[in-house]
């Protein structure tokens, strides 16, 4: 996910329930095309607590990650946070949302690759599902 994604996403954009610890979250991305990204495991678990806080915001259209009510965090913001971050754990490189991103495409194509002819029954059946919903492009 794109930063600025990331910095646009609001509450409704969550939807719990599409399995045990499954949920999705649609954005527009590039070009305004909506995807759906699954949210799963931890991360759901998390993103379900965050959301059930009393100090969470509770509009659909309010944003997940708001730094005053109302507001949501800036792209700038995100990336001074991630610098503080790497800092903090030692790490010396020059590390962006965007480097993590492809950092994250590349380690993924890598797994798919050595695992294709075990996961693919399972990937098609997620993608024939994906085609399911209304409105999603689903990208692997």
């Amino acid at each position: 996910m794109r930063v600025s994604e990331l910095t646009r996403l609001v509450i409704g954009s969550f939807e719990p329930g599409h399995g045990s610890k499954i949920g999705l979250l649609r954005e527009k991305g590039k070009n305004k095309k909506q995807r759906a990204l699954f949210v799963v495991y931890k991360l759901y678990d998390n993103l379900v607590a965050y959301l059930a806080h009393p100090k969470t915001l509770k509009f659909k259209k309010d944003p997940i990650f708001p730094i005053e009510k109302g507001t949501a965090i800036s792209t700038d913001r995100v990336q001074r946070k991630l610098h503080q971050y790497c800092k903090k754990a030692g790490i010396t490189e020059r590390i962006t949302p965007h480097v993590l991103r492809h950092s994250f495409a590349t380690e993924w194509r890598v797994t798919q690759s050595k695992t294709e002819i075990y996961i693919y029954p399972s990937m098609q059946k997620v993608r024939l599902a994906m085609e399911k919903l209304p409105g999603v492009i689903f990208m692997y």
